[in-house]
């Protein structure tokens, strides 16, 4: 098939926008298909069609947003991947992407998206009965020689028991075993902050983790 000419390709992306709009599924992917063959850049068609999809509310988004990241890795655009994820993570809540973003932000060694993607994969894991899922990626991280990364993870892991799975047997080893981090920092700030913020989610933990905090102190 020929590519389109500028001025047609411009009036085609005008109309799939707007067929969106206005609800029309099958017509949308049909120009989709039509703009795919003028589009060099075979990760954005797939962004696009998963944009589309997402649009309907249509679980197969997910696919092809995993494809789309999927290519721009294999050429190195890592940061591209990481904005179809989050773009994704935004809409659905799917375990799988959150596990892709994290394996991108490690092999950039983001510290800070590690942290923010796990908060959320932590959460949805745990309300989706996911509990071993989240345990062997916690493990992944117990390799490393990062303080600050083990006490925010465990952390997480933590709040997130104790707002979605508050009888899991497991909830207090968690919470020591961040406190014991965070008392390894030289930053007190973060283990203020955690404190603040235990203190404010649940009063029975918050004396637990004071008594500890003061047996160890003493």
């Amino acid at each position: 098939m020929k590519l389109l000419s500028s001025g047609s390709h411009n009036i085609a992306w005008f109309k799939l926008a707007d067929i969106v709009s206005r609800g029309e599924k099958e017509r949308a992917l049909s120009v989709y298909k039509l703009l795919m063959h003028s589009i060099a850049d075979q990760a954005f068609a797939y962004q696009l069609e998963g944009d589309i999809l997402l649009a309907f509310d249509d679980n197969a988004a997910i696919d092809r947003y995993h494809c789309a990241a999927n290519l721009y890795k294999k050429h190195g655009n890592y940061q591209k991947a990481i904005a179809v994820y989050e773009h994704a993570a935004l809409f659905k809540n799917d375990v799988k992407i959150l596990e892709a973003l994290l394996d991108v932000y490690d092999v950039l060694g983001d510290q800070k998206g590690i942290i923010n993607s796990f908060a959320r994969f932590a959460v949805l894991t745990v309300q989706t009965k996911n509990f071993g899922l989240l345990i062997n990626r916690l493990h992944v991280y117990l390799m490393t020689q990062n303080t600050i990364l083990q006490a925010e993870l465990y952390g997480y892991t933590f709040f997130a028991l104790l707002l979605h799975d508050l009888q899991n047997p497991q909830i207090k080893i968690y919470l020591l075993q961040a406190l014991d981090l965070y008392m390894k920092i030289d930053d007190a700030h973060l283990l203020t902050r955690f404190m603040a913020k235990l203190q404010a989610s649940n009063d029975d933990f918050y004396s637990i983790a004071e008594d500890f905090l003061t047996k160890v102190k003493d």
